[in-house]
């Protein structure tokens, strides 16, 4: 009970003023009379002061007075008498202060409900409310907020209204009417939706009424909780079409997409996945790997499941499924799912078969083996042919001609000295026999240079940068940190090829004005790096496949287990590196 402070003090005021009066009464009165009884009335007046143990408080001090009144009375019937009746009119003011102090603690505890009844009332969202049916109209007896806030309306302009006089439409209300006959009817609450015309657009209204009244002559009244679900069927209509176009995409992808949680119970899976396992989705759904693939396939798919949940990222794997044509291998993307608190709660997976390009790509490794094998055989008939010709022009070409030289001197010789003319014909023929001995050399040299297989891969290098500086005019060092070293006739020849071209480009297209060579041997591989200060390759020259110096350089390295790099060099010029792998022995 809630009383202004001035309400209580003015009660607590008259308490003491009436206890007063009765106790002044009580010790004028001989023993034996009861005026002290007057108390019990008068304490029940605490019930409007609103502190608790009001009623205690007056209970002690009356108790105090009745005591009092016993040793101040005149004598009377006796004070055995006067001790009994006091003694048994203490505990019945003991008894009304507990009786009037739970009294008070009910009536608090029901106000308290019934406010908090009400502030739920007055601030749900939903709108709420009582209302009679009568006939085919509906009058509304209460409101809350919300209901008025619908209406546009003061809770205070509603209460007491016809639904007809508040501009609700005439079918609203029947089917309003007709609900409540019908919970009326089952003895059950009932629910229903219906369309509002609103002035801002249509809104879709959920509610649900239950009849509380209507026995005998009394009111039709029942309550009811509206609730605007315009939005929230909005958000669903919005999540189905998402849905749709979500399951479209998966069912539509040539890929596999399956979600599994975290103990590899599927979730979701996509059409692609449905006929691999031969298995409707909603048959799969529930099911782990070990139920739907062969023990030892499920058994790897589990433990790349369990990396990725240990990681909590994403990871792809390499995995083989048995299908009704025979294993397929894959490309799996796996990643964790996440949920508000940061836990993993699931996994999902995107599969791509690539068993078809596996096979292509094979293929083509096969192609490109049989390709680097027929072009490592062409070089080889190629050096093999070169240095045939080599021989054959040096041995018999050659010889010939030094026997023709030597003929020619020998006939000079024998000439009378006064044949002028003759002898400067032989010394014309002479000299050119000489020239044409030369090309042979230089032929032979190009062909197959006969340093490379008397002196060794070094000695042949050295002699091929001193010749290029000879013929181009270019400076050009070369510099080893091997000493000595014998390989086989492939590596020597493709080592050496490798720099002649090189060279041979420099001296054709670079421009250079100096070239550095560097021959090295670093753990199992032969590092050869040419490096010149010219204008530099094109990137579109590197790559074209018209190339056929570069394609020839690096087939020769690949013939050899090895590779040829070309690059531009950022402070100018081309740089060519071979690397060469050893063989066993010399890497032994």
């Amino acid at each position: 009970m809630n009383f202004p402070p001035n309400k209580a003090g003015v009660m607590w005021g008259l308490i003491v003023l009436l206890g007063g009066a009765v106790f002044a009464w009580d010790i004028t009165t001989p023993l034996g009379q009861v005026p002290w009884l007057l108390y019990v009335p008068i304490m029940l007046l605490t019930l409007w002061i609103p502190h608790r143990g009001a009623a205690f408080i007056a209970a002690g001090a009356f108790s105090l007075l009745i005591v009092l009144d016993h040793f101040l009375s005149p004598s009377g019937v006796g004070p055995r008498i006067s001790i009994f009746n006091r003694s048994l009119g203490i505990p019945m003011l003991w008894l009304a202060a507990a009786l009037a102090e739970t009294w008070k603690r009910a009536q608090d505890e029901l106000q308290q409900k019934e406010y908090t009844l009400r502030s739920f009332y007055d601030s749900a969202s939903m709108m709420m409310g009582v209302a009679d049916v009568e006939g085919d109209d509906i009058q509304l007896v209460s409101v809350n907020a919300a209901s008025a806030r619908f209406l546009s309306m003061a809770p205070e302009a509603i209460a007491n209204r016809r639904a007809s006089e508040l501009g609700v439409p005439r079918e609203v209300i029947l089917e309003w009417v007709r609900r409540y006959h019908e919970c009326v009817r089952t003895g059950r609450p009932v629910r229903f939706e219906y369309l509002r015309q609103m002035p801002a657009g249509p809104r879709r209204l959920s509610a649900t009424i239950c009849y509380i009244g209507g026995a005998g002559e009394g009111p039709a009244r029942f309550a009811y909780i509206t609730e605007d679900i315009t939005e929230s069927r909005r958000a669903e209509e919005a999540l189905r079409r998402s849905e749709a176009r979500l399951h479209a995409i998966l069912d539509n992808s040539p890929m596999m997409i399956f979600l599994k949680d975290t103990e590899g119970r599927y979730l979701l899976s996509n059409r692609e996945f449905e006929k691999i396992t031969h298995r409707p989705g909603k048959d799969i759904i529930g099911k782990t790997d070990i139920d739907l693939f062969p023990r030892e396939q499920a058994t790897a798919f589990r433990a790349n499941d369990r990396r990725v949940l240990e990681a909590q990222t994403r990871a792809e794997f390499e995995e083989v499924a048995l299908h009704d044509d025979g294993p397929h291998t894959s490309i799996v993307y796996k990643f964790p799912l996440f949920d508000g608190n940061g836990r993993v709660y699931a996994i999902g997976g995107i599969a791509t078969d690539i068993t078809e390009r596996k096979r292509m790509e094979q293929a083509l490794k096969n192609s490109l083996d049989q390709l680097h094998a027929l072009s490592a055989r062409l070089q080889s008939i190629r050096e093999e042919e070169q240095t045939r010709l080599a021989r054959e022009v040096h041995d018999e070409l050659g010889q010939s001609l030094t026997g023709l030289q030597l003929g020619l001197t020998w006939l000079g010789e024998k000439l009378d000295p006064h044949q002028r003319r003759v002898q400067e014909k032989i010394s014309a023929l002479l000299a050119l026999v000489g020239g044409t001995i030369g090309s042979v050399r230089r032929i032979s040299a190009v062909l197959r240079p006969v340093v490379l297989d008397d002196l060794g891969l070094l000695a042949a290098m050295e002699w091929q940068t001193q010749t290029f500086e000879g013929q181009a005019g270019i400076p050009c060092t070369f510099s080893s940190n091997i000493e000595e070293i014998e390989l086989d006739q492939m590596r020597a020849t493709a080592v050496f090829r490798i720099l002649q071209e090189s060279l041979t480009n420099v001296a054709r297209h670079a421009g250079a004005t100096k070239v550095t060579v560097a021959f090295t041997r670093m753990d199992r591989l032969l590092m050869l790096a040419i490096q010149d200060d010219g204008k530099g390759i094109a990137e579109n020259v590197i790559s074209d496949h018209r190339s056929l110096g570069l394609i020839g350089m690096q087939e020769r390295a690949h013939a050899c287990g090895g590779s040829v790099t070309v690059f531009r060099s950022p402070g100018g010029g081309t740089v060519v590196t071979a690397r060469i792998p050893l063989p066993r022995a010399e890497q032994a």
